[in-house]
């Protein structure tokens, strides 16, 4: 028999000793129909007090076990259920993380949306904190105005999901930037809406902070002898690490089809003012500039300005494509001197093998 403990404290008690009495006059019965076996029973002879005592507590301790025993019996079942439903919800937000992972990949921005709540919101490492559906609504303005969207790889690995009730989850894993701010600790919140889960926040802590060097392994592949072809310029390009690999120096001797050759020296780091890769160049005319660096998928935009020896102001975009580990594409676009618009420049880029000239 079980009972309901949703009863007023008064009515469970008027109940509880209702299923006592009824308990213990079945025991008494037994107990009568022993001693009658043996003698004749004393007419209108009711038990004695200490009798009914061990009669109502030998039925509240028979209640008791019974109950343990059947929670003990129903305990490792209603476990066994709990974890297999949490184990399939796990399998279900790994798939969806892998799904999510590969659109931002390929800078798919409708179908990033769709795997964020409408309030979602993401913390970086610094503290900032950005609305997601803001975000994306501005991503999507560039993209429709004819601004390229960056395709990153999400350099990130789960060690946990925990489901904590029905429809939430929490995951745990670390993230390593190698060309960005750090590496650290992510926590993302999941939520189960519609039978789908969603993303609703992911928070980002700092492990470790990334040196100059670590900045720089993203451009590791510019390192050796190449020789550059376009339209009317040809090229030779020199580049070596620096110290401890805190800097890339590479040389340049570029030979323009109509004019005399030039030579510069490009140093490359980390700026850690402003958080990016910066490059600093000086040319035998007397000329120099900076660059900015950003990473875009494979190639690496550079955003420069400068002087040349006569005062002109010059300014341009580099855009250094790493096709594979032997061949690379160099592009100048965007260009002005002194006001005034230049070509764009495309340079094929070719490793050189060794012994040639």
């Amino acid at each position: 028999m079980s009972s309901d403990r949703s009863l007023p404290p008064a009515a469970w008690a008027a109940a509880r000793w209702r299923l006592v009495g009824a308990q213990w006059l079945l025991f008494g019965w037994l107990i009568a129909s022993a001693i009658t076996a043996q003698a004749e029973p004393l007419p209108n002879s009711p038990p004695e007090r200490g009798e009914i005592d061990a009669t109502i507590f030998e039925a509240q301790g028979s209640d008791r076990q019974a109950a343990e025993h059947n929670a003990k019996d129903a305990a490792p079942a209603e476990a066994e259920r709990t974890a297999t439903s949490d184990s399939r919800e796990v399998v279900a937000i790994e798939a969806t993380a892998e799904a999510y992972r590969a659109a931002v990949e390929r800078g798919d921005l409708e179908a990033v949306a769709k795997f964020w709540t409408p309030n979602a919101d993401y913390v970086d490492q610094e503290g900032h904190t950005f609305a997601i559906r803001e975000r994306l609504a501005e991503a999507r303005e560039k993209e429709k105005d004819g601004q390229a969207i960056s395709r990153r790889t999400l350099a990130a690995e789960s060690h946990s999901i925990r489901i904590v009730t029905p429809g939430v989850a929490i995951e745990d894993g670390d993230f390593d930037r190698s060309t960005g701010p750090a590496r650290g600790h992510y926590t993302a919140v999941w939520l189960k809406r519609d039978g789908r889960w969603l993303l609703d926040g992911v928070r980002e802590s700092v492990s470790s902070v990334a040196s100059p060097a670590d900045r720089l392994q993203g451009l590791g592949w510019m390192v050796g002898e190449w020789r550059a072809t376009g339209d009317n310029v040809a090229a030779d390009v020199s580049c070596v690490w620096g110290p401890d690999k805190n800097y890339l120096l590479r040389r340049i001797m570029l030979r323009p089809a109509d004019g005399d050759a030039v030579s510069a020296i490009q140093w490359i780091g980390w700026d850690p003012v402003l958080k990016q890769v910066r490059s600093f160049v000086f040319d035998s005319r007397g000329g120099f500039g900076t660059g900015k660096w950003k990473k875009d998928g494979d190639a690496w935009i550079v955003s420069g300005q400068g002087v040349l020896a006569d005062g002109r102001q010059t300014s341009g975009t580099n855009i250094y494509s790493n096709v594979d580990s032997d061949t690379a594409i160099w592009e100048l676009v965007e260009d002005e001197v002194g006001g005034e618009p230049g070509a764009d420049v495309r340079l094929d880029v070719k490793r050189k093998q060794k012994g040639a000239e």
